[in-house]
Protein backbone atom coordinates (compact mmCIF):
# COMPACT_ATOMS: atom_id res chain seq x y z
CA UNK A 1 0.00 0.00 0.00
CA UNK A 2 1.16 3.35 -0.87
CA UNK A 3 1.85 5.17 2.22
CA UNK A 4 1.35 8.76 0.16
CA UNK A 5 -1.51 8.12 -1.17
CA UNK A 6 -3.09 6.69 2.38
CA UNK A 7 -2.15 10.03 3.81
CA UNK A 8 -4.05 11.84 0.85
CA UNK A 9 -7.20 9.72 1.52
CA UNK A 10 -6.62 10.59 5.51
CA UNK A 11 -6.66 14.16 4.59
CA UNK A 12 -9.61 14.09 2.52
CA UNK A 13 -11.37 12.48 5.04
CA UNK A 14 -10.69 15.29 7.20
CA UNK A 15 -11.70 18.06 4.28
CA UNK A 16 -14.76 16.25 3.91
CA UNK A 17 -15.64 16.41 7.61
CA UNK A 18 -14.51 19.97 7.79
CA UNK A 19 -16.73 20.40 4.64
CA UNK A 20 -14.05 21.46 2.01
CA UNK A 21 -15.46 18.48 -0.18
CA UNK A 22 -13.21 20.72 -3.85
CA UNK A 23 -10.17 20.35 -1.81
CA UNK A 24 -10.54 17.13 -0.65
CA UNK A 25 -11.64 16.09 -4.34
CA UNK A 26 -8.12 17.44 -5.53
CA UNK A 27 -6.64 15.51 -2.81
CA UNK A 28 -8.40 12.12 -3.78
CA UNK A 29 -7.42 12.84 -7.32
CA UNK A 30 -3.93 12.77 -6.36
CA UNK A 31 -4.13 10.34 -3.90
CA UNK A 32 -5.73 7.70 -7.08
CA UNK A 33 -2.69 9.03 -9.17
CA UNK A 34 -0.44 8.09 -6.32
CA UNK A 35 -2.40 4.27 -5.75
CA UNK A 36 -1.18 3.24 -9.12
CA UNK A 37 -2.13 -1.02 -9.58
CA UNK A 38 -3.51 -0.95 -5.57
CA UNK A 39 -6.32 -2.29 -6.30
CA UNK A 40 -7.74 -1.76 -2.64
CA UNK A 41 -6.51 1.58 -1.81
CA UNK A 42 -7.95 2.42 -5.30
CA UNK A 43 -11.36 1.26 -4.80
CA UNK A 44 -11.69 3.31 -1.70
CA UNK A 45 -10.67 6.35 -3.15
CA UNK A 46 -13.13 5.78 -6.09
CA UNK A 47 -15.94 5.02 -3.26
CA UNK A 48 -14.92 8.09 -1.54
CA UNK A 49 -14.68 10.32 -5.19
CA UNK A 50 -18.31 8.94 -5.71
CA UNK A 51 -19.96 9.49 -2.44
CA UNK A 52 -18.59 13.33 -2.81
CA UNK A 53 -19.36 13.49 -6.52
CA UNK A 54 -22.57 15.21 -6.44
CA UNK A 55 -20.99 17.97 -4.22
CA UNK A 56 -18.39 18.75 -5.89
CA UNK A 57 -20.49 19.02 -9.31
CA UNK A 58 -18.90 15.59 -10.85
CA UNK A 59 -21.75 13.71 -11.93
CA UNK A 60 -20.96 12.99 -14.85
CA UNK A 61 -17.38 11.50 -14.09
CA UNK A 62 -18.98 9.90 -11.48
CA UNK A 63 -20.86 7.45 -14.01
CA UNK A 64 -17.06 6.32 -15.31
CA UNK A 65 -15.86 5.83 -11.19
CA UNK A 66 -18.35 3.95 -10.77
CA UNK A 67 -17.91 1.93 -13.81
CA UNK A 68 -14.14 1.63 -12.96
CA UNK A 69 -15.07 0.39 -9.32
CA UNK A 70 -17.38 -2.38 -10.21
CA UNK A 71 -13.97 -2.92 -12.71
CA UNK A 72 -12.46 -3.37 -9.41
CA UNK A 73 -14.69 -5.50 -7.53
CA UNK A 74 -15.17 -3.77 -4.53
CA UNK A 75 -18.40 -3.42 -2.08
CA UNK A 76 -19.47 0.20 -1.98
CA UNK A 77 -21.86 -0.64 0.81
CA UNK A 78 -20.02 1.68 3.64
CA UNK A 79 -18.46 5.37 3.80
CA UNK A 80 -14.74 5.33 4.09
CA UNK A 81 -15.59 8.74 5.85
CA UNK A 82 -18.06 6.72 8.03
CA UNK A 83 -15.27 3.56 8.80
CA UNK A 84 -12.85 6.13 10.00
CA UNK A 85 -15.02 8.05 11.97
CA UNK A 86 -16.24 5.25 13.84
CA UNK A 87 -12.65 3.57 14.56
CA UNK A 88 -11.00 7.16 15.59
CA UNK A 89 -14.29 8.26 17.70
CA UNK A 90 -14.97 4.88 19.34
CA UNK A 91 -11.55 4.55 21.91
CA UNK A 92 -11.06 8.24 22.40
CA UNK A 93 -14.73 8.64 23.86
CA UNK A 94 -14.72 5.36 25.90
CA UNK A 95 -11.10 6.60 27.72
CA UNK A 96 -12.84 10.22 27.96
CA UNK A 97 -15.26 8.64 29.28
CA UNK A 98 -13.00 6.46 31.79
CA UNK A 99 -11.35 9.97 33.09
CA UNK A 100 -14.62 11.60 33.89
CA UNK A 101 -16.07 9.36 35.82
CA UNK A 102 -12.69 8.78 37.83
CA UNK A 103 -12.92 12.45 38.34
CA UNK A 104 -16.60 12.41 39.60
CA UNK A 105 -15.75 9.90 41.77
CA UNK A 106 -12.98 11.59 43.56
CA UNK A 107 -15.13 14.99 43.63
CA UNK A 108 -18.05 12.84 45.60
CA UNK A 109 -16.03 10.76 47.83
CA UNK A 110 -14.35 14.41 48.63
CA UNK A 111 -17.67 15.94 49.37
CA UNK A 112 -18.99 13.11 51.34
CA UNK A 113 -15.71 13.93 53.63
CA UNK A 114 -16.22 17.28 53.28
CA UNK A 115 -19.42 17.19 55.00
CA UNK A 116 -19.48 13.72 57.21
CA UNK A 117 -15.73 13.98 58.64
CA UNK A 118 -17.27 17.20 61.06
CA UNK A 119 -20.28 16.91 61.60
CA UNK A 120 -18.78 12.68 63.14
CA UNK A 121 -16.18 15.49 65.27
CA UNK A 122 -18.96 17.79 66.49
CA UNK A 123 -21.04 15.09 67.84
CA UNK A 124 -18.69 11.65 68.60
CA UNK A 125 -16.81 14.72 70.88
CA UNK A 126 -19.97 15.64 72.53
CA UNK A 127 -19.95 11.92 74.12
CA UNK A 128 -16.46 12.29 75.71
CA UNK A 129 -16.83 16.16 77.31
CA UNK A 130 -17.76 16.02 81.39
CA UNK A 131 -21.27 17.18 82.08
CA UNK A 132 -20.31 21.12 83.43
CA UNK A 133 -21.13 20.83 87.59
CA UNK A 134 -24.67 22.77 88.25
CA UNK A 135 -23.33 26.79 89.80
CA UNK A 136 -23.60 26.42 93.32
CA UNK A 137 -25.29 29.20 94.98
CA UNK A 138 -23.75 31.91 96.34
CA UNK A 139 -26.49 33.12 98.26
CA UNK A 140 -26.71 30.46 100.39
CA UNK A 141 -23.20 30.58 102.51
CA UNK A 142 -23.33 34.28 102.72
CA UNK A 143 -26.39 35.01 103.63
CA UNK A 144 -28.44 33.48 106.20
CA UNK A 145 -32.05 34.44 107.31
CA UNK A 146 -32.76 35.51 110.51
Amino acid sequence: MNQSAQTLLHQANDAIEAGAVTQAMELLRQARLLAGADRDMSSRILTQMIHIAAACNCESEAVTWRKQLAQLGARRSRSIVDSTRAKKAAPGRVQNLRIVMIVVGFIAAFAILAFAVPWFWRYSAARFRPDPAPPATATSATSQPG
